[in-house]
């Protein structure tokens, strides 16, 4: 295969892959529940440091 022919491939290919791509709906996340993760989280991350820092 020649350059150019394997150029031509390589530009076909790249250009279908987004009809190939698989469309899928997000599906819903509760925001309040993720929020209190979160804050719980680094709440528990800042007790922590300062109990780590409270040793030393």
């Amino acid at each position: 295969m020649n350059r150019t022919a394997s150029f031509a491939a390589l530009l076909l290919a790249i250009t279908a892959l987004p009809a190939l791509a698989l469309t899928t709906t997000p599906s819903p996340v509760p925001e309040p529940a993720t929020i209190a993760l979160v804050g719980g989280g680094l709440a528990a991350a800042i007790l922590y440091s300062r109990r780590k820092r409270g040793q030393k």
